[in-house]
């Protein structure tokens, strides 16, 4: 799941495993991609 409050989004993991996060501004004029990996 993904929560937001203000400008810091908060993930949570429901299993092991990798995932590709990716950020972007409401303009689009920015965004950032983050490789997570969650362990069990």
């Amino acid at each position: 799941t993904v929560t937001q409050a203000e400008n810091i989004a908060t993930v949570k993991g429901v299993k092991a495993g990798t995932v590709k996060i990716i950020g972007m501004t409401t303009d689009g004029n920015f965004t950032a991609i983050a490789d997570i990996t969650v362990q069990a």
